[in-house]
């Protein structure tokens, strides 16, 4: 099932929305508290470089195929997690 919804009653929303957080500054406060506690919960790893959190774990098959093919000088054997960045591409 599909939704769509028109510019027109998006810019309403929208309108709507801000006038409310015009009139009640504290709801803007309160969802900012409710998103740091959420982060404090389940906090994501990210890349200690960049700070991105686009990454991935690295796999075990990944680990012994690059091993296999690199040997002791395998860079991919003692990481976990690799950035996905393309300026980056930071592996840890």
């Amino acid at each position: 099932m599909e939704f769509w919804i028109s510019k027109k009653s998006l810019a309403k929303a929208s309108a709507e929305g801000e006038r409310e957080l015009r009139e009640h500054p504290e709801l803007l406060e309160k969802g900012r508290m409710i998103i740091e506690n959420e982060k404090l919960k389940n906090p994501m790893p990210h890349c200690p470089l960049c700070g991105t959190d686009n990454i991935r774990r690295i796999s075990s098959s990944a680990k012994v195929g690059n091993t296999l093919a690199f040997g002791i000088y395998g860079n991919k054997r003692k990481k976990q997690f690799e950035c996905l960045n393309p300026n980056c591409r930071y592996k840890f």
